[in-house]
């Protein structure tokens, strides 16, 4: 589970200057835009200031991350392919 982390984190920088969707594998836009919606009151996954904050992050992260496993597979959540 740690390995989305790192997920997570790559695509959050990346976020700040372009689309959350755009930076993230395409496998796991269906299991973050859930995790949005369901743990944070961001208005949508590119929301890229609300889903940095801290408190939305883990919240994403914790309601996201199985999903995201087993959707795309860890070498994919750990950034090793796309």
């Amino acid at each position: 589970m740690k390995y989305s982390y790192v997920l997570l984190a790559t695509a959050g920088l990346a976020a700040a200057q372009q689309k959350f969707t755009d930076v993230v594998p395409k496998c796991s836009i269906e299991c973050l835009t859930k995790a949005v919606k369901d743990g944070t009151k961001c208005s949508s996954i590119d929301d890229s200031a609300c889903i940095c904050e801290a408190d939305n992050y883990r919240s994403i992260y914790t309601v996201g991350v199985n999903c995201v496993l087993q959707a795309c597979g860890s070498d994919v959540a750990i950034g090793m392919s796309t």
